[in-house]
């Protein structure tokens, strides 16, 4: 079994650096089998042949050994836009998700209201919003529902 501080000895991602390692000995007239000897010896990892011929193949026609884009949308906000969207959201504890939809200071760039109900999943955020069935709660039971958004708005903070 593999430990959480552990990869795999060959399935993991190459750094830009030891991508440009392999390539860089490659074009010294390093074979193969000296390529993976000394990769090994530098980064403590084995790399396949195959691996090799495919960094190979893309800097000869790429000229680079960066990844390529990726295909599909992309995110509308960053990392540092989704913290700011679930602080702003977090001063207004009792706005729905639709009416947050609509918040300039919480949505600038008027995103759908899933793109936000995604956001504050990633970021553990829930609603307080309580269900239409209030009036079949108990006060204890909405008041457990307030401490738990109250939590979650702290570590969110």
């Amino acid at each position: 079994m593999i430990s959480l501080n552990q990869t795999p000895s060959h399935s993991y991602h190459l750094s830009l650096e030891q991508r440009a390692f392999i390539v860089a000995l490659y074009k010294q007239g390093c074979t193969y089998k000296d390529i993976t000897r000394r990769f090994s010896e530098e980064y403590k990892r084995n790399i396949y042949d195959s691996t090799i011929s495919d960094l190979i193949k893309k800097e000869k026609e790429t000229g680079s050994v960066k990844d390529l884009d990726r295909s599909g949308r992309p995110p509308i906000y960053d990392e540092r836009e989704e913290r700011i969207i679930v602080r702003e959201a977090s001063k207004k504890p009792f706005d729905s998700l639709r009416d947050l939809e609509y918040s300039a200071e919480v949505n600038p760039k008027e995103a759908s209201k899933d793109t936000l109900s995604r956001i504050f999943q990633r970021h553990d955020m829930v609603s307080l919003i309580l269900s239409t069935r209030l009036t079949s709660m108990s006060p204890d039971h909405i008041s457990e529902k307030l401490i738990y958004f109250q939590q979650s708005v702290e570590r969110n903070i």
